[in-house]
Formats: structure tokens, C-alpha cells, sequence
């Protein structure tokens, strides 16, 4: 095993109770139930940016949205709705892009 380094922090008197007693109820110590946390923490990710995954979820979020529309558009009646809707999203993003780029600040 390689050698351990000591790191230190401070926790609220009641969180320390809980933190022990939960570490006595399981027989376990306080220590190794710490350093498995964190190494846990450090597999999965969770030290990553909180924003970075919120991010990443909008954009999940948001891909599925524009697929299921576009499924809907694509079942619509009107055999002209998707083709009109696609080329509405066309022209709004050329829009903004020359908003963007000319700096005037419009609200869309």
C-alpha cells in the first residue's frame, strides 16, 4: 500500500456525533469510511464541476426535446409543418447569430 498522506478539515460538533456514531454502529473506522467516500467521489466524478453537469444535463435534456418535436412535426397532419418549422428555427438562428455578431443587444 502506498503511503497515506494526513489531510485535515473541520465538520460542526454534530456532524462529527453522526459521522461517529455511524461509523460505530457498522464497526467501521471513522478514517476508512472517510477515504472510501472520497475515492468513491473521485471514480464517479462527483468532484467535477456542479455547473459543468448541469450543463451537460440542459443539453441531454434539450437533444431529446428537439428529437421528440421534430418526431411530433414529422407525424403532424399538416405535411408542410415540419419543412415550415424548420426553416422558422433557420431564419431565428440567423437571426441571433447577427445580433451576436453586430453586438446590439435585442431580446428575442
Amino acid at each position: 500500500m502506498d503511503h497515506l498522506v494526513a489531510l485535515q478539515f473541520r465538520v460542526p460538533p454534530a456532524v462529527s456525533a453522526q459521522l461517529k456514531a455511524h461509523c460505530a454502529a457498522r464497526n467501521l473506522r471513522v478514517g476508512e469510511f472517510l477515504r472510501s467516500l472520497v475515492m468513491q467521489a473521485c471514480d464517479a466524478g462527483l468532484g467535477e464541476n456542479r455547473a459543468e453537469r448541469q450543463l451537460a444535463r440542459i443539453e441531454t435534456d434539450q437533444c431529446f426535446a428537439a428529437v421528440a418535436l421534430d418526431a411530433l412535426l414529422a407525424g403532424h397532419p399538416d405535411p408542410d409543418m415540419r419543412s415550415r418549422a424548420h426553416a422558422a428555427f433557420v431564419r431565428k438562428t440567423e437571426r441571433r447569430r447577427s445580433l451576436d455578431v453586430s453586438g446590439e443587444g435585442e431580446e428575442l
